[in-house]
């Protein structure tokens, strides 16, 4: 019996400490004598992101196509594509969209993250079938009505195409070869 009333008076001690409300400071000096800081640090520079990144080829369960982005970075410009495919290897282009416009990074160290803020000054769209065409024809896509296949179209107002002015998107790692932004993994091409 006393080893019943040890073992629960232990367990209340353990439960009370563990929902105890942390004081930072203290988190702090702990984390320091292991080496860890409170966040990890992205370090990334305009220059160090720079080039051409892809990521791979995924369902894109929303409307059943695949889908795989490729980012072009160079010192202040970005364009980001997203191409749209009717086959899981990405070879067969239903229609693809580009979005570019300068942008800022700087460093969030409250989140960990690098951020990278967009204006997005333009889009165009290349339109890769007839039968894509005619379903954009009909939906009055990017408020367009004269869509033909095989030609680009471009927007230097985004927002007729129901895109934000301005984008944040948090780089949350980086290296030579790998950018993870907004969760999705990029490899330098």
């Amino acid at each position: 019996m006393k080893s019943i009333f040890t073992l629960l008076s232990l367990t209340t001690i353990i439960l009370v400490s563990a929902c105890a409300p942390v004081n930072p400071d203290q988190l702090a000096k702990e984390r320091a004598k292991f080496g860890t800081s409170t966040q990890a640090k992205v370090n990334v520079t305009n220059s160090s992101i720079s080039g051409t990144w892809k990521d791979t080829c995924v369902l894109n369960p929303a409307d059943s196509m695949y889908r795989q982005d490729i980012l072009e970075i160079t010192s202040n410009y970005i364009t980001s594509t997203s191409n749209f495919y009717s086959d899981s290897k990405c070879t067969i282009s239903i229609y693809s969209q580009s979005l570019s416009g300068l942008y800022l990074l700087t460093d969030d160290s409250l989140q960990g993250v690098a951020v990278i803020t967009v204006n997005n000054s333009s889009t165009s769209v290349l339109v890769s079938t007839s039968i894509v065409a005619t379903m954009f024809n009909q939906q009055s896509f990017c408020k367009a009505t004269d869509w033909t296949s095989g030609h680009i179209r471009l927007f230097n107002d985004v927002t007729v195409c129901g895109i934000a002015t301005t984008s944040k998107m948090n780089i949350q790692r980086f290296g030579t070869d790998e950018l993870y932004l907004n969760a999705v993994k990029y490899l330098k091409q």
